[in-house]
């Protein structure tokens, strides 16, 4: 008797780990962007309201324009957000110095001019860094956006640089 009733739940808990392990291998590690977030179509146009309807935009990698990944902005301790703000501001942080300027965002298009800086006493690499981050965020980028979860913002540069950002999620 013992051994036909648990048959059935034998082969219910087999075909549940099944499907388990079917479904969880369809979910990306937690903390890892996926690698193929800009492979589906991007939105047709990028509205204003999100760019500032998220807490921030992460910086999750830079490149250059011959795709090299730009190190000096992930120094240790360094980790750059981007905020858009509704009055048409932007601000970067996160190497030492607060880098702040405007931009205007237009269906697939953000042009950015975060040229004022703070003058922290800042080692000389996150000094550099902030320099190099102040220099990229000058002048007009092809945008893409990507709802996935986060949401994804990359900016492809005037110079063919491109900066993947993740949404970060609103602080009340």
């Amino acid at each position: 008797m013992t051994s036909r009733s648990t048959l059935p739940c034998f082969a219910l808990v087999c075909a549940f780990a099944v499907f388990t392990a079917s479904a969880c291998a369809a979910v990306p590690h937690a903390g890892k962007p996926m690698a193929d977030a800009f492979e589906a179509a991007p939105k047709a146009r990028l509205s204003r309201d999100e760019l500032i309807n998220v807490g921030g935009w992460k910086l999750d990698t830079a490149t250059a324009t011959e795709g090299a990944a730009l190190e000096a902005l992930f120094a240790a301790g360094m980790s750059y957000e981007l905020k858009f703000d509704a009055d048409g501001t932007a601000t970067a942080n996160g190497g030492c110095n607060t880098l702040r300027g405007e931009y205007r965002a237009t269906s697939n298009r953000v042009e950015l001019d975060l040229s004022i800086s703070t003058r922290m006493a800042c080692e000389d690499a996150k000094n550099q860094a902030d320099a190099q981050m102040s220099a990229l965020l000058k002048g007009t980028f092809k945008a893409e956006l990507r709802e996935t979860q986060p949401m994804r913002l990359r900016l492809t540069g005037p110079g063919g640089e491109v900066l993947t950002l993740s949404a970060l999620p609103l602080s009340l």
